[in-house]
């Protein structure tokens, strides 16, 4: 029986990057104009919604996908819970740094954007 696993960007996750860009985009050209954010919660979310959104995606997904690796070759019960558990805090923290990047890099652009629009 062959694998058929295809490798690439999932429409998700192009969406979620997006998203992280538009964020830190727009917090960043609203603090290069000195345009106060309307509600001092947005800018919390903003700052820390895109990480917690794509790392909380991505435990979900290392919890499934380390369970079935970890359950595999007769790793029983055992096997299973620490695939899970391992699966849940590479791949939900490598999905928070990416998250957190992404919203950085949009920080910037957005930061230099308003600064020339001034």
């Amino acid at each position: 029986m062959s694998e058929n696993s295809s490798f690439g960007t999932s429409t998700t996750r192009i969406f979620l990057g997006v998203a992280s860009l538009g964020a830190g985009s727009y917090h960043g050209f609203c603090d290069a104009q000195g345009i106060p954010l309307p509600r001092e919660s947005l800018e919390s979310a903003l700052t820390w919604g895109p990480a917690l959104i794509q790392g909380g995606i991505g435990g979900i997904i290392g919890l499934f996908s380390g369970a079935a690796v970890g359950g595999r070759d007769d790793g029983g019960c055992a096997g299973m819970l620490g695939g899970a558990a391992l699966g849940t805090v590479v791949v939900g923290g490598l999905g928070a740094v990416a998250g957190a990047v992404e919203t950085l890099v949009g920080y910037g652009i957005g930061y230099a954007a308003g600064y020339l629009a001034k």
